[in-house]
């Protein structure tokens, strides 16, 4: 499982432990631990599920998931009155997207357990009951999308600022009065249903933005340089041709978000080529599919400028308009009589698909999996409460150790703001500083350390383990154990 995979299950596991509903903040197992205001929604309804599905079945839930969108999606376009074809051809287009479904991507969705796909799938319903012209009274359209948009708002930091930063644009470029409405409307119910705890989520959302905002700006984030062009013809000299053949192709593929798009969902780019093209010859497409995808492009366009890229993975707005865009692509290709290119595309996202399971078919790294098991079985038969510090997070993640344990770990986000504040610079997620861990108050109740052995030769070279604390021998592969001495 991925680590935020581990994230989101420790979210799910969390609110089943503690009772606390989808709309009352959670308190981590953690140093220092606070309030934590997050969007619950799709972890209260997942917590419901036996703990024995959720741990070792989880990544069925996105599959099933998926798998009802599509029928309800097509259908919804069927009711409209879009061409069969369309409809059809659509559908096969969407499930042989590499932008919606490969591994090569920044937290994929597919066989993950990640509530990105709660909004994901949602927010093109909802935006559909108001745009499309369906046969139900106007009124019912309206508060059953506000219904859906509460939830995404309800449910995803990210479905937040889609429902904030796209469905406006959307509703402009359609002339959309409705959608305007049932904005309005979905805001008043995540307010009234959360009672009031969707004004404490937005408060902290901001701030997190804000303080992302002025990380970049300094310079102090990895992802100020994720669209330059540098990074993709980058070589290191340090690094094996594989090694850096993969950081080359997740560039190409993933992190940068332009040839992420063009690479992964070339049918955006035949969409935008073809409205122009419509546009030049002063040809019209009526209907609500080119306001949905417009409305998405733009909001698309602007996360990938350099000083916007705190607002978010950019490609993930184009994922929440998905199998519409699947769905214009088809209808633009056949109106201009290049039905040919739907079939490029189709075979494209089924070679891409092929490519995939063939070269990805193992895991990256099955010993650190190992090590990583090793350390897990250890932890879990100690009796005495541990508090931990992971180096980096990624290598255990301190959440599957506070699903499976009653340990204590440090993970800052989680903590009070007082803590947050302190650690600032201390942590360069997803790493601690070592060589302060005797020396900051701060890091004094830790008595456990893990490190990824690699990494910590690679970063930190020159550490040792401070006076005080020693390595337990055992068969942890990749890692080390470190525990502090009374």
């Amino acid at each position: 499982m991925t680590f935020d995979s581990w994230g989101h299950l420790y979210l799910t596991f969390a609110v089943k432990r503690q009772g606390r509903g989808p709309f009352k903040p959670i308190r981590g197992q953690v140093i220092e631990p606070g309030d934590l205001h997050y969007p619950l929604l799709p972890h209260w309804f997942y917590s419901h599920l036996p703990d024995g599905f959720l741990l070792r079945r989880n990544q069925l839930i996105n599959p099933l998931l998926e798998t009802v969108f599509v029928f309800v999606a097509l259908s919804l376009a069927l009711a409209a009155g879009i061409d069969r074809v369309w409809v059809l051809l659509g559908g096969l287009c969407y499930v042989v997207t590499p932008l919606w479904f490969s591994k090569i991507s920044i937290g994929p969705r597919v066989l993950n357990f990640t509530t990105r796909t709660f909004s994901e799938l949602i927010y093109p319903l909802a935006i559909a009951l108001v745009l499309f012209p369906l046969p139900i009274p106007d009124a019912i359209a309206i508060v059953g999308s506000a219904i859906l948009l509460a939830a995404v708002m309800l449910g995803s930091k990210f479905g937040v600022q889609v429902v904030f930063f796209v469905t406006p644009l959307i509703a402009a470029f359609a002339v959309s009065w409705a959608l305007l409405a049932t904005l309005v409307l979905a805001i008043g119910l995540a307010q009234l249903v959360s009672r009031g705890e969707f004004t404490s989520q937005l408060r902290h959302q901001a701030a997190h933005l804000t303080w992302y905002a002025s990380e970049l700006r300094a310079g102090r984030l990895p992802i100020q340089g994720r669209n330059a062009l540098r990074s993709l013809r980058e070589w290191s000299p340090e690094k094996t041709r594989a090694q850096n053949i993969r950081r080359l192709v997740f560039a190409w593929l993933a992190r940068n978000s332009i040839t992420g798009v063009i690479l992964r969902a070339p049918h955006f780019v035949a969409i935008a080529g073809l409205v122009i093209a419509a546009i030049v010859s002063q040809e019209t497409f009526e209907g609500p599919l080119v306001p949905m995808i417009a409305g998405a492009a733009v909001v698309y366009a602007l996360t990938s400028l350099k000083y916007l890229l705190f607002i978010g993975q950019a490609e993930r707005y184009l994922s929440h308009v998905s199998i519409w865009s699947n769905i214009l692509f088809v209808g633009l290709c056949a109106i201009h009589g290049v039905v040919w290119l739907v079939w490029c595309a189709i075979a494209y996202g089924i070679a891409f698909s092929l490519a995939e399971l063939i070269l990805l078919r193992g895991e990256l790294n099955p010993e650190l999996r190992r090590s990583a098991n090793a350390v897990m079985t250890y932890l879990e038969g100690l009796d005495d409460k541990r508090t931990i510090l992971v180096y980096p997070y990624h290598a255990v993640p301190p959440y599957r150790i506070m699903i499976s344990t009653h340990h204590t770990c440090l993970l800052p986000w989680m903590s009070n703001d007082a803590f947050k504040t302190a650690m600032k610079g201390l942590e360069d997620y997803p790493r601690v500083d070592l060589t302060l861990l005797d020396d900051s108050p701060e890091l004094s109740t830790v008595d456990t350390l893990i490190v990824n052995s690699d990494e910590r030769r690679e970063r930190l070279p020159q550490w040792r383990a401070p006076v005080g604390w020693h390595r337990i021998e055992g068969s942890f592969g990749k890692l080390d154990v470190y525990e502090r001495r009374a």
